[in-house]
C-alpha cells in the first residue's frame, strides 16, 4: 500500500536536476566573475523592460542617410578595385600556366 502512484526514472531526474543546477551554477559563476548574473539573464532573454525607440528626426535620418550612402560607394570602390586585382591574379596565372607548359614541352623535347 506504500508504493508511489509515480515513479521517477533516471532521465526525469537528471532533466530535473540541470533546470535547477544549470541557472544556480550560471548564476555563482557570474558572480565569482564580479558581473551580475541576473542582469545577465535578463538582458540574454531580452526581458530589460527597456523599449527601444525610433527617432523621426528628419535632420538626423538625412545625416545618417549620407553617411551610409558615403560608405556604400566607399565599399563599391574597394568591390571594384578587388574584382580588378582579381583578373590580373587570373591573368597571370594563366601567363604563369603557358609559360610552364611551353617549358615543358622544350624540356621533353630535349630528352628525347
Amino acid at each position: 500500500m506504500s508504493r508511489r502512484p509515480y515513479k521517477t526514472t533516471g532521465c526525469f531526474r537528471f532533466f530535473i536536476l540541470i533546470i535547477i543546477l544549470a541557472p544556480v551554477a550560471y548564476l555563482v559563476a557570474s558572480y565569482v566573475n564580479g558581473e551580475d548574473g541576473i542582469s545577465n539573464i535578463k538582458r540574454l532573454l531580452h526581458l530589460d523592460g527597456k523599449e527601444i525607440t525610433v527617432s523621426t528626426n528628419d535632420a538626423a535620418g538625412t545625416d545618417n542617410a549620407d553617411i551610409l550612402k558615403e560608405q556604400v560607394r566607399i565599399k563599391d570602390a574597394r568591390i571594384e578595385e578587388l574584382m580588378k586585382e582579381n583578373d590580373k591574379l587570373k591573368k597571370d596565372i594563366q601567363d604563369m600556366q603557358a609559360l610552364l607548359n611551353k617549358l615543358n614541352n622544350l624540356q621533353d623535347s630535349g630528352n628525347q
